[in-house]
């Protein structure tokens, strides 16, 4: 893990435009930067142990976006926006708390999505399906259907049906002082970013 971080800090430090052939494209810096991230999230918890790998790849595909490092080693022009919590501005998540409430929010919102772990082997198969045509011009490339790993990607309307599932999950737990815990920190969370994208808000504001 320590190597592969070296690698990515390396990478992004030398940029798109890096003097070594090996590291001048943006695929191999993602490529990098997801393996980086995997690597630690894997470690973090027994929970997310249990994911599998190609699992934690996806998620930590959508962590990337809130990344102001490798997000500027992607885009030269860019500029963080006010109203996103980047990665080192959280508070921490725990994830099998989230996991709760994305779970509330697919039953009830996404009925049609199957389960993360579902979606993933799903796409898998029908990617390897994909790449046995003959015929290039055909090729799709399949993704599987996620919820946000994190309440800091939701949007506006996200975060308003994260609410409602908090404050069922908050009752289904009430007998569980810690997973209570856990959930009425996230409900803080949550209430702040529905704040911050508040569009009425913002508007006002800027």
């Amino acid at each position: 893990m320590n190597k592969t971080r070296k690698t990515v800090m390396a990478a992004l430090a030398l940029g798109l435009q890096a003097c070594v052939p090996y590291y001048n494209s943006q695929a191999t810096l993602e490529a990098l930067a997801v393996a980086e991230c995997a690597d630690a999230r894997r470690d973090s918890s027994a929970f997310n142990r249990r994911k599998s790998v190609q699992l934690v790849q996806q998620e930590c595909e959508q962590f990337l976006l809130l990344d102001r490092d490798y997000q500027r080693s992607q885009n030269k022009k860019f500029h963080a926006h006010p109203r996103l919590t980047y990665n080192d501005e959280q508070a921490y998540v725990d994830d099998e708390a989230w996991s709760l409430v994305t779970e509330r929010i697919r039953e009830t919102h996404y009925p049609h999505y199957l389960p993360p772990e579902q979606e993933v082997a799903l796409a898998n198969q029908k990617n390897a399906q994909q790449a046995a045509l003959e015929d290039r011009s055909l090729r799709r490339d399949y993704a599987p259907r996620l919820l946000p790993v994190s309440p800091y990607l939701m949007n506006y309307r996200e975060l308003a049906w994260s609410m409602d599932a908090l404050d069922r999950l908050r009752y289904q737990y009430r007998a569980d002082q810690k997973m209570r815990g856990k959930l009425a920190a996230i409900s803080v969370i949550v209430e702040n970013e529905r704040q911050k994208k508040d569009p009425f808000l913002y508007r006002r504001r800027y």
